[in-house]
C-alpha cells in the first residue's frame, strides 16, 4: 500500500470538525428549550400567585360581577407581568408588553361567574 493511505495524522482534527457542529447544536438547543421552559414556568407561577391572591383576598374586591372580573383581570395582569419581569431570560421590552387574557365564551345569561 501507499504510505499516505496508512498515515493517520489529522484523523482527530477531522473527527472533531465533524462532531463539533452537532455537539454545539445540541448544547444551544438545550439552552433554548431551557429558556422557553423558564418563561413558561414564570407565566404559570404568575397565574398561580394571582389565583391564590384572588382566592384569599377576592372578597375585598367590588361586589358587582363585572367590576370584580375587571379588578381580578388587572390583578392577574400585574402579577404575571411582575413574574415575567423577574425572569432573567425575558428582555425588558417583552416584560413591559401588554399581557392579554383570553376570556372563555359564556353560554349562560349570568355571565361566566355564576352558574345558571
Amino acid at each position: 500500500m501507499v504510505a499516505w493511505t496508512r498515515d493517520e495524522r489529522g484523523v482527530t482534527v477531522i473527527t472533531f470538525a465533524l462532531v463539533l457542529p452537532i455537539f454545539l447544536l445540541a448544547i444551544f438547543g438545550m439552552f433554548e428549550v431551557w429558556k422557553i421552559m423558564s418563561v413558561r414556568e414564570s407565566l404559570y407561577l404568575g397565574m398561580h400567585r394571582a389565583a391564590a391572591y384572588l382566592t384569599k383576598e377576592g372578597r375585598y374586591l367590588p361586589d358587582s360581577p363585572e367590576d370584580w372580573e375587571a379588578a381580578a383581570e388587572i390583578i392577574t395582569i400585574e402579577t404575571v407581568t411582575q413574574e415575567l419581569a423577574n425572569n432573567p431570560f425575558v428582555s425588558d421590552n417583552v416584560a413591559q408588553a401588554e399581557v392579554h387574557i383570553d376570556r372563555p365564551t359564556c353560554q349562560n345569561a349570568n355571565g361566566c361567574l355564576l352558574p345558571g
